[in-house]
């Protein structure tokens, strides 16, 4: 998928507060971002949630001490995670692995340890 990054923005306080919403997975993650939607404060993620979100799926917006509850959520994992070394990246951070952005069904958010650019290198993986 190719993101123009100057016009679609999910930080990843962003997308952490949106993946808190119920019936909100990666799929609709990915389908908010392909909308242009962006979500960087409180104000963004209250407006995504009321206006964008339901024109995609069939939604119900929570109450305001809810939504607020989920941005402070999502603001102090982001903060915990930096503040023992581990970088967090949204898919819409030009930081996030290229070869990652380009699988089928990429995670809208990672969190990374250590040498984290060798993501870009070639690399296998086994799982399981």
């Amino acid at each position: 998928m190719k993101l123009d990054y100057r016009k679609t923005m999910l930080d990843e306080a962003g997308v952490l507060a949106l993946l808190e919403l119920p019936r909100v997975g990666p799929k609709t993650i990915m389908r908010l971002v392909e909308a242009g939607a962006s979500v960087h404060d409180l104000a963004s993620f209250t407006s995504c949630v009321t206006k964008d979100l339901p024109s995609i799926i069939k939604f119900s917006p929570p109450s305001q001490p809810e939504l607020e509850n989920y941005w402070n959520i999502a603001i102090e994992t982001v903060s915990k995670a930096e503040a023992n070394g581990v970088l967090c990246l949204s898919i819409c951070n030009p930081l996030y692995p290229t070869r990652l952005r380009n699988i089928p069904d990429p995670d809208p958010i990672l969190f990374l340890m250590g040498n984290w650019e060798s993501l870009n290198a070639p690399c296998v993986a086994v799982i399981g």
